[in-house]
C-alpha cells in the first residue's frame, strides 16, 4: 500500500511539473509573439517617419521604446526597455531569439530599406517554445510550429496573446488551418 501510495504521489509531482514546464513554453511564446507585433509596430512607426526600414535594428530603438510606451499607459519606458533588450539579445538560451533583415534597399548606399523580415525563433525548439513567428511589412504574423516561420505560412485565426483557453483544450481549439 505504501509503494502504490508513493507512485502515485510521484505521478502526481511528475504530472504537475510538466504543466508548469508547458505553461512557462507558452507564456513565452505568447511573449513573443508580443514582440513580433510590438516590432512590425515599431516598423512601420519608424517607415512613417523615416521614408523606410532601418539597415540594422538597432537604429529602431528609440521609436521601439516610444511605441511601446505610447500604445500603453502602463508600460513604462523601463518596461519598454526591457522588452528591446529581449529582442536585441542574442545570448538569451532560455527564450526566443529575434532576427531582423531589410530587404531591398531604397537607393544604393542608403540606410533606407523597402521592406524587412522579422523572425522569433524558440532558442531550442520544445523545450523554450513550440511555435515560430514570421512578420513582413504587410503586417501579418505568420507562424510553424516544426521550423523557421516564413511568408508561406498561416497567421492565427486569434489573437494568440489574447486566447486564454486552456492549454489543455489547445488542440481542439487550434489555429487557423489553411
Amino acid at each position: 500500500m505504501l509503494v502504490a501510495g508513493i507512485v502515485v504521489v510521484l505521478l502526481a509531482i511528475a504530472q504537475i511539473s510538466s504543466i508548469d514546464w508547458d505553461i512557462g513554453q507558452r507564456r513565452r511564446q505568447k511573449i513573443a509573439f508580443l514582440r513580433i507585433r510590438e516590432l512590425s509596430a515599431a516598423l512601420n512607426r519608424f517607415r512613417g517617419q523615416h521614408g523606410g526600414y532601418p539597415s540594422q535594428v538597432q537604429m529602431l530603438h528609440d521609436v521601439f521604446v516610444e511605441s511601446v510606451t505610447a500604445k500603453d499607459e502602463y508600460h513604462s519606458s523601463d518596461f519598454a526597455e526591457s522588452a528591446w533588450q529581449q529582442v536585441i539579445e542574442r545570448s538569451r538560451s532560455d527564450a526566443y531569439v529575434y532576427d531582423y533583415a531589410p530587404l531591398q534597399e531604397i537607393a544604393f548606399g542608403s540606410d533606407l530599406f523597402l521592406h524587412y523580415e522579422v523572425h522569433a525563433d524558440p532558442a531550442e525548439r520544445g523545450k523554450t517554445g513550440f511555435k515560430s513567428f514570421y512578420a513582413n511589412d504587410d503586417g501579418i504574423i505568420r507562424w510553424n510550429d516544426d521550423r523557421r516561420a516564413t511568408a508561406d505560412d498561416r497567421s492565427p485565426d486569434i489573437d494568440p496573446v489574447l486566447d486564454l483557453h486552456s492549454y489543455r483544450f489547445e488542440r481542439f481549439r487550434g489555429w487557423k488551418k489553411d
